[in-house]
């Protein structure tokens, strides 16, 4: 597994989380996917998306830019909050 989190939550950084927008921090996730796709032992054509909560929202996107072999989403949001 290879676990992305928020910047400026847990023990990433490029916080404080409570200043990153939407954008900032799917391009935190987008660099998450490249570093995963750079290593030697990560066979590309076998990874899966998780996603939970907004994590399912920023997986979508991303498994729409990334080849990825599968996307599973928990507890996200299926139309917009307004």
């Amino acid at each position: 597994t290879y676990r992305v989190e928020k910047p400026g939550v847990g023990d990433s950084e490029g916080g404080p989380g409570t200043a990153v927008d939407f954008e900032r921090e799917l391009d935190g996730y987008r660099a998450g996917m490249k570093a995963l796709l750079a290593r030697d032992d990560v066979d590309p054509q076998r990874i899966f998306v998780f996603g939970h909560s907004m994590g399912g929202v920023w997986g979508a996107i991303l498994a729409d830019e990334f080849p990825v072999r599968g996307l599973a989403v928990y507890g996200t949001a299926y139309r917009g909050w307004y």
